[in-house]
């Protein structure tokens, strides 16, 4: 074989392991899901953290929701319900998201605003019938 055979050799060996491990890379990584990328939806400006679980349905707890919804204003975001059925996958990518949603309120409302909305948000439904 003539060297010029070997160097051919090499280099197409080389180039069928680039594809192979490239191809196998992009099988295994996993795509950000659109609904879970959180620096997208700061960067345009839809603050919502992530919830599961079934809708709102009493009166009662429809007003309280509109009194939360008016401080959740305030505070610059709202919450985003995504049903009340939700595998682990899904549920660790909410997570992550709300994680880093809630890193960026942090930075416009101060350290402790979630306490202070918790904190509201019980006294608000407390007097839910």
């Amino acid at each position: 074989m003539s060297n010029r055979n070997k160097y051919l050799t090499i280099l197409f060996s080389f180039l069928a392991i680039c594809i192979a491990t490239f191809t196998i890379y992009k099988f295994l990584k996993k795509p950000i899901d659109p609904l879970f990328d959180a620096e997208n939806d700061i960067k345009h400006g839809d603050i919502h953290l992530i919830n599961y679980g079934l809708p709102i349905n009493a009166p009662d707890e429809l007003n309280a929701k509109k009194q939360l919804d008016s401080i959740e204003k305030q505070l610059g975001f709202y919450w985003k319900n995504y049903g009340c059925i939700v595998d682990s996958e899904s549920n660790a990518l909410a997570k992550q998201y709300n994680d880093k949603i809630i890193q960026y309120l942090h930075k416009r409302n101060g350290k402790d605003w979630f306490i202070k909305y918790t904190y509201t948000a019980d006294s608000i439904y407390k007097n839910v019938k």
